[in-house]
């Protein structure tokens, strides 16, 4: 028969090594389901932008909730800056900034198929 304190030690012993063992996989599901809901998210988000050239000018809206919509006359642009990082490679768009004599505004998530199309439209008409 084991004495309490040995009792004590062998469900301590066995406490000690269960229980990293259930946090570790519990760490690693919510993690996967992290990322999963930051991919979607992203994905997402990527939807909720929009442009249009329309009446010699760029209408650019986004938002889900707050929809705001920008628009930059053409003939007031002064250059376009594209950017693009390793992730938004993956997913072959990048972001646009508009800069104009006085603002800017940045474009995200643009095909670079479609920034193409915009910078011969721009620089057509400038």
């Amino acid at each position: 028969m084991l004495s309490n304190e040995k009792k004590y030690m062998l469900a301590l012993s066995i406490f000690l090594t269960i229980v990293p063992i259930i946090v570790g996989a519990v760490f690693k599901i919510n993690l996967i389901v992290f990322s999963i809901i930051i991919l979607i998210l992203t994905l997402h988000r990527m939807k909720l932008y929009n442009y249009k050239i329309k009446n010699n000018s760029i209408i650019y809206s986004d938002g889900l909730i707050l929809k705001s919509v920008k628009t930059v006359p053409i003939k007031s642009i002064n250059q376009l800056i594209v950017r693009e990082n390793p992730i938004s490679k993956i997913f072959n768009v990048c972001s646009v900034i508009v800069i104009t004599n006085s603002s800017f505004l940045w474009m995200k998530y643009i095909s670079k198929n479609t920034v193409c199309k915009l910078e011969e439209t721009i620089f057509g008409e400038i």
